[in-house]
């Protein structure tokens, strides 16, 4: 079958293909919004049934909602979101199962769930009848949503339908949908890369057909970071929905003819759908067909289409647009500071529980402690924050900040909680913010816990502050990825991690210390903040814990921790408090003891 080269011809900065790229980044966005010229753009999580779904929102007005193609998220839209909001309520979701919404469950992933679970995060926000503009997958999503909920919708835009063949689909598409299944050995990382690599030179990426060659040659290495980044989060549960996206031809036609909103279908010339549009079934009276020449005609008739469609119900104001986190599960929420700051926590326990704050270890983020954060739910309102430049919360702005800032950063957090008195509970590198905490601040601390402390001798420290948090350097081959995963998992086998020699061996571990699931999501979680993750390692690294002990006033639980490495302090941090309560952590099975004992 020939293909017209044309519809493969578009650059990775247009909007048809790549779906990854946006020349303009929220940090951009954010600088832009500090002096006035655009909307500050927000993250905020809505929680859907038993999922937690992730948007981006700004602006104020009548609401417009973005639906983002696959496999990508809500940073699709980092470019165009700051501009509508100049004149609408602008959203942008993550569909469930991409970028940061949770997945669904295996047998419901399809569009038709996507766009339930989009409308019903649509509903929990109160939002009115709103013009709905989806890409590629987003469009066909856009259109389950105005067929099967469709007093959410009050005009559709959908740039691109995807209308594939059968002939496409058994031809381009066996190889396509590539799982994302974690190596013992950490292999995925350099096949993935390979993936994200390709479908900037081939349409599909896994069809190397000459006439199938986008002729633009390899992205840059930092795009392909970014490709990379947002396929490698959801690539275990991505798969059956965009497959589902790419058979979605066949329901068009059904489809429309049950849609009675208003619906504009665009398409640019050099769109890989540009030729589906011939494919389209007869449309209704207030459906039309618009092909233009460039991406950014698209954008322009877009911008006129929404002067025609937009209505005047205004959408609710950010700040009471955000439920507060439920009692059940744990929730997603991203907590906006008086300075701006956005900082990302999960939260679990019922409301009238005594508050406990966790602090994560480092590498890492709240998502290594999922097991524990769950046990300490039965006993308390359980709040796992992001440490600022680790996983979803954004750094400070100096790269060398201290466990003062990072103490600082928690009692904001506690402040804007409204909690005036909370237990504290660190872990490893996580204990030393804890320390710093609960010194500067005893009357906000009801007790501290303290598992696995960092207290190497002046020698160590020097050694540890030269090597341990390696800066990680974007390589072309992707390396880097597999790098950091070895990096992690040789901290199970030797310590410090980055002495191989037999002496530094480790003789205890936990059990699933080198499951191939959690190193994989460990991974991605530090990968996260590539350029930050090792600010708060090497802050710890600063700190004179022992003297910090010495000084705390709070009442103090000394978890020793054999399966952690800083285990070969554990008789040190002992020693440093003998008044304290000292328990041996286990995996979560020291949780109801440790509850009892600081009155939780």
């Amino acid at each position: 079958m020939k293909i017209d080269r044309r519809d493969f011809m578009l650059s990775s900065a247009s909007a048809s293909l790549a779906l990854f790229a946006a020349s303009t980044t929220l940090a951009q966005a954010a600088n832009a919004a500090a002096t006035g010229t655009t909307p500050r753009v927000r993250r905020r999580y809505v929680r859907v049934g038993s999922r937690n779904i992730h948007y981006m929102t700004a602006g104020e007005g009548s609401p417009v909602v973005l639906i983002h193609g696959s496999p990508g998220d809500s940073s699709f839209f980092n470019e165009e979101l700051p501009e509508l909001a100049t004149k609408y309520a602008v959203y942008a979701f993550d569909s469930p199962g991409f970028g940061r919404s949770e997945p669904p469950p295996l047998e419901e992933r399809d569009v038709a769930f996507l766009a339930d679970r989009i409308a019903g995060a649509m509903r929990a926000l109160k939002l009115p009848p709103a013009v709905i503009y989806g890409f590629h997958t987003g469009a066909a999503v856009a259109m389950e949503i105005a067929a099967r909920q469709p007093d959410v919708v009050r005009a559709l835009m959908l740039d691109g339908v995807p209308m594939f063949n059968d002939q496409e689909l058994s031809t381009w598409f066996p190889e396509f949908f590539l799982p994302m299944v974690p190596d013992k050995l950490g292999g995925q990382f350099t096949s993935f890369w390979t993936r994200c690599r390709d479908q900037g030179i081939w349409f599909p990426w896994s069809y190397k057909k000459p006439e199938h060659a986008m002729r633009q040659g390899v992205e840059a290495t930092a795009e392909i970071q970014d490709i990379m980044r947002r396929i490698v989060q959801p690539a275990r549960t991505y798969v059956p929905t965009f497959r589902s996206a790419v058979h979605y031809g066949p329901r068009v036609q059904g489809i429309l003819s049950k849609i009675t909103q208003p619906t504009v279908i665009l398409c640019a010339e050099g769109d890989v759908l540009a030729g589906h549009l011939d494919r389209l079934p007869p449309l209704r009276s207030n459906q039309s067909i618009k092909l233009v020449a460039t991406a950014e005609e698209v954008h322009a008739n877009r911008d006129q289409l929404l002067l025609q469609f937009a209505g005047t119900a205004r959408a609710p104001s950010i700040a009471t647009a955000v439920p507060v986190p439920l009692d059940a599960g744990v929730n997603a929420h991203v907590l906006e500071l008086p300075d701006g700051r956005e900082i990302f926590m999960r939260v679990a326990g019922k409301t009238n529980l005594p508050p406990l704050l966790l602090i994560h270890d480092a590498p890492g983020t709240s998502h290594m402690h999922l097991p524990l954060i769950e046990a300490l739910s039965a006993h308390a309102r359980v709040y796992a924050v992001d440490l600022p430049g680790c996983g979803e919360s954004a750094p400070f702005a100096t790269t060398s900040p201290t466990t003062a800032d990072y103490a600082e950063t928690l009692r904001s957090v506690m402040v804007a909680l409204g909690l005036k008195r909370a237990a504290v509970y660190g872990i490893g590198f996580g204990s030393s913010v804890a320390l710093d905490l609960a010194t500067r601040h005893p009357k906000m601390v009801d007790s501290v816990v303290l598992q696995s402390v960092l207290l190497p001798s002046a020698q160590e420290r020097q050694d540890l502050a030269q090597n341990y948090a390696p800066a990680i350097e974007l390589k072309a081959d992707g390396s880097h990825w597999y790098a950091t995963w070895l990096m992690l998992r040789d901290s199970v086998a030797f310590w410090p991690w980055y002495n191989t020699s037999p002496d530094a061996l480790r003789s205890a571990y936990s059990a699933d210390a080198f499951d191939a699931d959690r190193l994989h999501d460990r991974t991605v979680e530090v990968m996260k903040r590539y350029g930050s993750y090792q600010h708060v390692i090497n802050a710890a690294l600063s700190q004179d814990a022992l003297l910090l002990l010495g000084q705390l006033k709070s009442k103090t639980v000394l978890c020793t921790d054999v399966t952690h490495p800083f285990s070969v302090y554990d008789e040190t941090l002992v020693k440093s408090r003998p008044d304290s309560l000292t328990l041996q952590a286990r995996g979560v099975e020291h949780v109801a003891q440790l509850a009892r004992m600081i009155g939780i």
